[in-house]
């Protein structure tokens, strides 16, 4: 019995032994952890998106990358010849002389004492009490010095540069400021949104608008891009626009391939051949008009384009995608309709998607 006794108690400790000798479970967790490298990359990704956020919706990181400087009484800008201009807030005496951008500060609440003579076809209404001091290639100096703004905008053609040098001598703040880009645009806005301090027209009127025309451009394809040709039709004969210009920028983003864009050096207008034309075969051709006289403008493009038997055998006109674009969204500049006009040529470009 006290064999028995012993056996068990030996046979017990050997099992205790056995037991303090077996190595620890290490405890299993339920996700692995990342390599350095690939949290690097992560938080990278992270810091990214933020960015992108801030840049696109956060008023102040968005409104700096403009260049808008703004004080307690005063906003100062650099315009497109690189003067850096001062213009004092909420303006009193306001001439705003191109018509593209007396439309924009008329919508954003700002009102003005002198303009030119406006175009028929897109007028400003309400603003019979303001002076018309000449046309927007040829303002009145003597006028606007009599007037004496307190910020002057003047039409961007080269007739005017040297002008807008003489009144910032002279002590009147003025911007000659291009409109080439949709940049140009959100800058503008920017500056007016500055000088009205009134930043709710920014996000109206620059930010809105870019998330609009980003939904558009999510929905385009990344097929092969399609091949275009941008042309210009006035009474006087038919050129060619590479995407430096205006419309070439919307037509860039929608993914094509303007052919002219070898053939054409800035924001110019060039003659283009009938024979570059039936070499490249655009799969889309867009005619813009300028000028008033729509008869004459499509009697000149019939003599130089659609009389010729050539021009009927080109893929763009034989499959019904030769378009004239109308003019107060691309002739004229669009400034709060960009996602209608980005709209329009969508349309014509991807038809399966965008319908037409």
């Amino acid at each position: 019995m006290k064999q028995t006794k012993l056996f068990l108690i030996l046979l017990v400790l050997s099992l205790i032994l056995v037991g303090c000798t077996k190595e620890p479970e290490v405890p299993q967790t339920s996700t692995p952890v990342e390599p350095v490298q690939q949290q690097e990359q992560v938080q990278e990704q992270e810091q990214e998106q933020e960015q992108n956020m801030s840049v696109s919706r956060d008023g102040v990181d968005y409104y700096d990358k403009f260049g808008v400087v703004q004080s307690e009484d005063t906003v100062t800008v650099v315009d497109s010849l690189d003067h850096e201009v001062t213009i004092p807030k909420q303006p009193k005496k306001v001439a705003i002389l191109y018509n593209s951008y007396l439309s924009l500060w008329d919508l954003m609440g700002g009102d003005v004492v002198a303009v030119v003579e406006q175009a028929d076809e897109k007028p400003v209404e309400g603003l019979d009490h303001a002076e018309v001091i000449g046309k927007p290639t040829d303002p009145n100096i003597e006028k606007i010095l009599e007037i004496e703004p307190d910020f002057c905008v003047l039409t961007p053609v080269s007739a005017n540069k040297e002008l807008a040098a003489r009144l910032n001598e002279m002590g009147i703040p003025t911007i000659y400021m291009e409109g080439r880009k949709k940049d140009d645009y959100y800058k503008v806005v920017r500056l007016f949104s500055a000088l009205l301090e009134d930043e709710s027209m920014f996000e109206k009127y620059a930010l809105d608008i870019e998330e609009e025309i980003q939904q558009i451009l999510a929905k385009v394809p990344e097929a092969e891009p399609q091949k275009i040709l941008l042309m210009m039709s006035t009474a006087k004969g038919v050129t060619v626009r590479n995407n430096q210009s205006l419309n070439g920028e919307m037509l860039a983003d929608l993914h094509t391939v303007n052919i002219a864009d070898n053939a054409v050096s800035g924001d110019r207008s060039e003659v283009f051949s009938m024979e570059q034309i039936v070499q490249e075969d655009p799969d889309v051709i867009f005619v813009t008009e300028m000028g008033s006289d729509l008869e004459a403008i499509a009697q000149k493009r019939q003599e130089m384009l659609e009389n010729d038997p050539v021009w009927g055998e080109l893929s763009a006109v034989k499959n019904g995608r030769y378009h004239i674009l109308p003019k107060d969204l691309f002739t004229y500049r669009p400034n709060q309709y960009y996602p209608e006009a980005y709209s329009i040529l969508a349309k014509h470009l991807y038809p399966d998607i965008f319908g037409e």
